[in-house]
């Protein structure tokens, strides 16, 4: 699953978009196919779901073709609505208590007017890295939370950004509890992180191994690992301390299997992303 949101009654809704297919998983842990339907929920690009107060989720689905986005809505009943085709590519979604509908793009954070289709920004942040995927949240008052690949930052009701804590690797998901203790994801060193009003404390410890996908030793006993979505070969001793890490890419990732011939050399093999 590329993308969770919770509904009222504490339902799991997760959208996988390789398989234009969103999943229901109850509080008892049983998971299924919800609904599925590839011309309104297919597509090969990160996307992303959020659901609002009457429990309807929405499916933004991201086209790197075209670097637009399209929103559908599925009703508690699972009949989908298109609201439009027409968005700017959009990095995360998420409502506000008052089931408004706001995003973030690479530079800046727009609210969605269901009504007509169409995105306003409300924020933009000059020379900036861009938002990632899946890194946006509301707190009970109304607080925009954001995560950037290394930096947390806050948007108040007024639109001011204050910067909450840098120093991270790879940010994404971000989740916000009722005390206002701020939860993140590492996707680059795999580690989960609570912020507090005093301390950041690390809940998974991060891993120097990046989206692993395949493993090889060479004559050494060295462990090669090919790190998918990163696109590198990483080089490690057997006790897990990194010793080099490679840019394999040639064109994009993910990168499969990898294996060593008697001479050394480290063979591996690239697909186009998506597959």
């Amino acid at each position: 699953l590329y993308a969770l949101a919770v509904a009222p009654d504490d339902t799991f809704y997760g959208y996988f978009f390789p398989d234009a297919a969103v999943y229901k998983v109850t509080k008892e842990g049983q998971a299924s196919i919800w609904v599925r339907d590839w011309d309104k929920l297919g597509c090969m690009s990160e996307s992303t779901i959020a659901i609002n107060n009457q429990g309807e989720i929405f499916v933004l689905r991201n086209s790197e073709e075209t670097r637009k986005a399209s929103l559908q809505k599925i009703s508690p009943n699972g009949n989908i609505e298109t609201i439009t085709d027409d968005l700017d590519y959009l990095s995360a979604i998420d409502f506000n208590s008052k089931d408004e509908l706001y995003g973030t793009t690479n530079e800046s954070i727009v609210k969605i007017d269901l009504d007509t289709g169409k995105d306003k920004e409300v924020k933009r942040i000059d020379d900036f890295k861009g938002f990632s995927f899946h890194g946006l949240v509301f707190d009970k008052n109304d607080v925009a939370y954001m995560t950037a690949d290394e930096e947390i930052y806050k948007m108040d009701l007024q639109g001011n950004l204050e910067l909450v804590a840098k120093g991270f690797r790879g940010l994404e998901g971000i989740a916000v509890d009722e005390t206002g203790g701020i939860f993140v994801v590492s996707r680059k060193d795999n580690g989960v992180y609570k912020i507090t009003d005093n301390e950041i404390i690390c809940l998974v410890p991060p891993s120097p191994v990046t989206t692993p996908q395949a493993i090889a030793f060479n004559d050494q006993d060295e462990l090669f690992v090919s790190q998918d979505e990163i696109g590198e070969v990483g080089r490690y001793s057997v006790d897990g301390k990194l010793l080099e890490s490679y840019k394999a890419v040639t064109y994009q990732p993910p990168l499969a299997d990898i294996a060593i011939d008697e001479d050394g050399n480290i063979l591996f093999t690239e697909c186009a992303p998506g597959f």
